[in-house]
């Protein structure tokens, strides 16, 4: 039997086990703004961003989201369409001008 130092030095060594990995710009573009979407939403459930303070700029945020719709599916999608809504409030609410 292995210990664990050793099976970590094999995977280290072994060229085959640390394969170059290619990610899209678009790909690295749709995981982030996944994440900020639902960092947004964590916050806006926990109460932290009731308010609207986490959002500076709704107008942006919200035609962002519009690009990026199409791309995301499930929970994502309905927890974007969730941000959508709170920045149309908060559009309406800080009386932005489109």
């Amino acid at each position: 039997m292995q210990t664990a130092s050793v099976l970590a030095a094999t995977m280290l060594f072994n060229p085959d086990f640390f394969t170059p990995v290619e990610v899209s710009t678009e790909k690295l573009d749709a995981d982030l703004a996944s994440w900020q979407i639902g960092k947004t939403i964590r916050a806006i459930l926990a109460a932290e961003c009731s308010d609207g303070s986490c959002i500076d700029d709704p107008v942006e945020l919200h035609g962002e989201i519009v690009d990026l719709l199409p791309e995301l599916e499930g929970n994502l999608k309905q927890q974007a369409r969730v941000v959508m809504l709170m920045c149309g409030t908060l559009i309406h609410e800080r009386g932005i001008k489109i």
